[in-house]
């Protein structure tokens, strides 16, 4: 580490309010997490909740990914992050929040709705209800924004800010590179939590589950696998045009889940004039009141984008739809890809 990445995490130790009293707890989501105690300065697995002292470092064994949940709430996902003294993962409390510094190895960490820091000893990113991903080599780190925005820095060097599905570089003593379309070498796909979509990426090659109109399986429209979703909407659509997905008897009223899936619209117009889609979320309430909520999709051609929607279960079934902004004349289309249905941690 040069002498720019300890001046770095010198002075958040110093601006740290974390005691023995208030540190920040975090309970093991998927996989096992490692940690290094620097009271005995012992390694153990951790099992339960569990306060992280900010001397404290986490990590997970050589070829292994695993995640945790802690307050925010975030969700952190682990790879290739050594548990030892001045290695790993850690984590203190400043100003009122958690904040993260990463010594090594690989993180993905979705924020809900709340602030987030992620440290490093060559770059500080920050952001607000976002995905993202950030690899720490032995002389640069990598982020990449999956949803959301971040600020990318390097103390007086400059900073960059990230839209999604853009990347940086930053390298040791260097300004942080300009944000460039970039996917990182390994996501969250393997945290090893339990998704609740079966057949989340089509690859059995049918509809079973789906609701299907205007739509099919085909290689053009794979992201992650070989097939994905192609949706067509050429032709006149109403409002209620919609293709969804059922997930019957398998959510906990009360508990809260995370829809995520991933997008690349080609056009998409109506009466010749460019417009959203629109992520329509039916939470299937007995009574059938105030269930429904629309989360736009803004247009992304040329690039795949993640949307992610967090929610709350009232009953057992869950279900979404794309629907259209407006009546009319309809060309174009959109490629899905990817679904994924999480209970998120407590």
């Amino acid at each position: 580490m040069g002498l720019r990445g300890w001046i770095i995490v010198l002075a958040l130790t110093q601006d740290t309010d974390t005691s023995l009293k208030d540190a920040p707890k975090i309970k093991p989501a998927a996989g096992k997490i490692g940690i290094w105690r620097s009271e005995g300065s012992k390694l153990e697995t951790l099992e339960a909740e569990s306060a992280i002292h900010p001397d404290d470092r986490l990590g997970v064994k050589e070829g292994e990914t695993a995640s945790f949940a802690t307050e925010g709430p975030l969700l952190v996902t682990l790879r290739a992050v050594k548990a030892a003294k001045d290695k790993g993962l850690a984590l203190e409390r400043k100003k009122g929040r958690v904040v993260m510094k990463l010594f090594d190895g690989d993180l993905v960490v979705q924020s809900y709705d709340s602030e987030v820091e992620v440290h490093t000893p060559h770059a500080n990113v920050s952001g607000k209800g976002s995905y993202f991903t950030v690899h720490v080599g032995s002389g640069s780190t990598k982020v990449v924004a999956l949803e959301g925005q971040l600020t990318v820095s390097n103390g007086d060097l400059g900073s960059v800010n990230l839209e999604d599905g853009e990347g940086t570089e930053v390298k040791k003593g260097k300004a942080p590179s300009k944000p460039t379309v970039m996917q990182p070498d390994w996501m969250s796909d393997a945290r090893g939590m339990e998704n609740l979509f079966n057949n989340p990426g089509l690859e059995t090659n049918d509809f079973k589950g789906w609701n299907v109109k205007d739509a099919a399986v085909n290689a053009l429209a794979a992201r992650g696998g070989k097939l994905g979703l192609d949706l067509n909407l050429a032709g006149p659509k109403t409002k209620k045009w919609f293709y969804g997905r059922n997930v019957f008897k398998t959510l906990k009223p009360g508990t809260k889940y995370m829809f995520r899936f991933w997008y690349r619209t080609r056009k998409v117009e109506c009466d010749k004039t460019p417009v959203d889609l629109i992520l329509h979320i039916d939470l299937c309430s007995p009574d059938n009141k105030n269930d429904k909520f629309p989360h736009p999709l803004k247009a992304s051609d040329g690039r795949w984008k993640c949307k992610t929607v967090f929610h709350e279960a009232i009953a057992p079934n869950f279900r979404f739809d794309i629907m259209v902004e407006r009546e009319g004349s309809y060309t174009g289309g959109v490629f899905m890809d990817d679904f994924e249905l999480y209970e998120f941690p407590k």
